[in-house]
Parts: C-alpha cells; sequence; structure tokens
C-alpha cells in the first residue's frame, strides 16, 4: 500500500514553505556514540529548534490548510506540545483556537499555549481532554485537530523525512520515538517513498508502549497504564490507521526504560550540547542501549536521528540529568559495558550534581 504519493508530499512542502522552520540535518561525531558504533556516521535532525519546540506545527497547520471547507475555528486536546502547535497554526491562519491540556502538563507548556493567543482550559488526566475538546469542536462548528492520527499528520511529518534526505546527502536507517504513531508512520512513508531501501527504526518508553502491544496484539489498543517521563510520548492509544502504517512501514521497535531515557539526555547535552525533553531523547535512548542488536547492521551506514522537541523547565531538566548520570555509572543496568566514568565524572562536576547523595 502507497501512504503517501510524491506528489502529495511535494505539496506539503510548498504549502508549509515559509510557514515553518527548515530546521538542519546536522552531522555529528559524538564521544558516545563513536565508541558504541565505531564505524557509523549519525546525524541529527534538530526539529527542536522548530516553531514552538517541536515538530508538531507541521500537522498542525498542514491540518488546517487543507481542511475543506475552511475551518471557522479549531480546537485539541494534548499534553502540552501538540497544543501549542496548534495555537500557533490557527494564529498564523487567523482563526480562534480552543485547547484542552491535561493538567499535569509542564507549567512551561501551558504558558506557551497560552502566548499563542488560544483559549485554554485545563483537565484531569485520562480522557476527560479529549472528550471536552470534541464537545466543543461540535458546540461551535470548530476542527477537532487529532494530535497524531490521519493522511495531513502523515503527509506533515513525511517533510522531516525527505529534508533528512536531502540534508545529509542520504541515509540508510533513522532512529524515531513513538507516542501515538503519527510521527513515525509518516516519517517512514516519506522515507520509503525517496529511498525504499531505506530502514525506520521506532523507540517507546517502556511504560507507554502502546504500539508494541499493538504490534503483539495484531490490532489497535488502548492502555489504561501509562507511566513514563516522556509525557509527549505518553499516549494511552494508538488509532487503527497508526497501527496500520507503522506495521507496514516500521522494520523494527524497541523499548527503553525512563532511566535509559535520562541518560540518553545527558548525553545529548554533553555530546551534542542540547537541552531536549526526555521524547526527544528517547531515539537516542533505543539508539545506545540496543547497541548490541543494531551494531551489525549499522556499520559503514549513515544514520539519521531525530531530536523532535525540547520544550521542557530546566529544574526537570536538570533533574533527570543527575537521574542520567547515575545510570551511565551503573554498568549492569545501562549499555551492558563498562560506562565512561571518566565523562560521567567529570560532568557531575561540571554540572554541580552531587553523585551519590
Amino acid at each position: 500500500m502507497h501512504w503517501i504519493t510524491l506528489a502529495q508530499l511535494t505539496a506539503t512542502r510548498a504549502l508549509l514553505s515559509g510557514r515553518i522552520h527548515t530546521t538542519p540535518t546536522l552531522a555529528i561525531e559524538t564521544p558516545t556514540l563513536g565508541q558504541i558504533y565505531p564505524n557509523t556516521e549519525f546525524f541529527f535532525k534538530m526539529e527542536q529548534w522548530q516553531k514552538g519546540g517541536t515538530f508538531k506545527i507541521r500537522g498542525a497547520l498542514t491540518r488546517l490548510l487543507t481542511t475543506e471547507p475552511a475551518p471557522l475555528g479549531v480546537t485539541a486536546a494534548s499534553a502540552g506540545n501538540h497544543a501549542i502547535a496548534v495555537g500557533l497554526a490557527a494564529r498564523e491562519i487567523g482563526i480562534p483556537a480552543h485547547l484542552c491540556i491535561m493538567n499535569t502538563a509542564s507549567p512551561l507548556r501551558v504558558k506557551m499555549a497560552e502566548a499563542t493567543g488560544a483559549q485554554v482550559e485545563l483537565f484531569e488526566p485520562g480522557p476527560q481532554a479529549y472528550q471536552a475538546a470534541q464537545a466543543i469542536a461540535e458546540e461551535k462548528n470548530y476542527l477537532f485537530a487529532h494530535p497524531f492520527d490521519g493522511s495531513a499528520v502523515t503527509q506533515a511529518t513525511a517533510t522531516i523525512a525527505a529534508e533528512m534526505i536531502e540534508q545529509s546527502g542520504g541515509l540508510d536507517a533513522i532512529f524515531v520515538a513513538i507516542g501515538g504513531g503519527g510521527l513515525s508512520g509518516g516519517l517512514a512513508a516519506g522515507g520509503k517513498l525517496l529511498h525504499p531501501k531505506l530502514k525506520v527504526f521506532g523507540v517507546e518508553p517502556r511504560g507507554a508502549n502502546t504500539m508494541q502491544q499493538s504490534f503483539a496484539a495484531k490490532q489497535a489498543v488502548r492502555s489504561d497504564q501509562i507511566n513514563t517521563i516522556a509525557d509527549s510520548l505518553g499516549t494511552p492509544m494508538t488509532t487503527d490507521y497508526c497501527y496500520q502504517i507503522n506495521n507496514d512501514l516500521l522494520d523494527h521497535l524497541v523499548v527503553v526504560e525512563d532511566e535509559d531515557i535520562c541518560a540518553a539526555m545527558a548525553v545529548a547535552e554533553q555530546d551534542l550540547k542540547l537541552a531536549i525533553e526526555p521524547a526527544a531523547a528517547t531515539a537516542l535512548a533505543g539508539l545506545i542501549v540496543h547497541a548490541d542488536h543494531f551494531r551489525p547492521h549499522l556499520a559503514h551506514k549513515k544514520v539519521g536521528v531525530l531530536i523532535c522537541g525540547s520544550n521542557i523547565d530546566a529544574s526537570t531538566f536538570a533533574g533527570y540529568i543527575e537521574r542520567g548520570l547515575k545510570r551511565m555509572t551503573a554498568p549492569s543496568t545501562w549499555l551492558r559495558r563498562p560506562p565512561d566514568l571518566a565523562f560521567a565524572l567529570a560532568f557531575l562536576r561540571q554540572t554541580g550534581i552531587q553523585y551519590g547523595a
């Protein structure tokens, strides 16, 4: 099945041109990955520098600009990042937005959503925010913008793969984090359209492994047991559409623990000089933690890693970095190899974190 055509991909790129940032894909040699994958070249797609701090603006704008008739307004439910993107997209095209955000969302994200000029309401975790957003859409005749489902999201996130391939001069594989599956499905669809031999590897937090459960059940499932620091990936469900596209196009899926994600955040800060949120470190965590599996397949290859967002406050970031550094100094639980203790301890001294307290 063809999930996207070249004409659709080209049209979506033209639609978004001038409305979003064309974020760079940078070839960076990192000490950590260099030790683990000595014969692999890595390229990092810096989508954390996108408008709104994540890739989400691509899907929000595409949905609003391709809906006919043009929506009178838009509503959305979110843990924060999707709401920010929908608010920005609504402001861009001049329509009102009513955003339903879970009250467990980072206060930083709530403020960013409010700064778009949208009306923002907070709800208890669970289905309440989705139900409220859908009710508002019906009452006001607004468009309900789903955070990850549908062909508009596929076409929007496919543009990321197209940029990565062009900016890197071609890739053999891409690692991407999975929440509901819209990002991974679209990236795989666009990437394999342009380069059929491209491998796409998905990474989920173990505490929000809805796609892994769906693969095991051979159908989309819902999970009421979501528990991960990567709240942007913490959707309690996937959809039939997202299950099908990921099942069709993903080459492999792995899961990682929250402590692995914290360690990957520390690696990103030290090696890449990036302060990123847990969801954005999840793909990197999978690449590192499951090196024994991936190393034989990635030797002498060009590998892309999508850094998908950066919406995290400084205090929370510092706490996760501390957890990550402790993980890195516990060889029995991370990497299955002796860690670079000198690096970890030097970084502890550099940041002023008191290790072992």
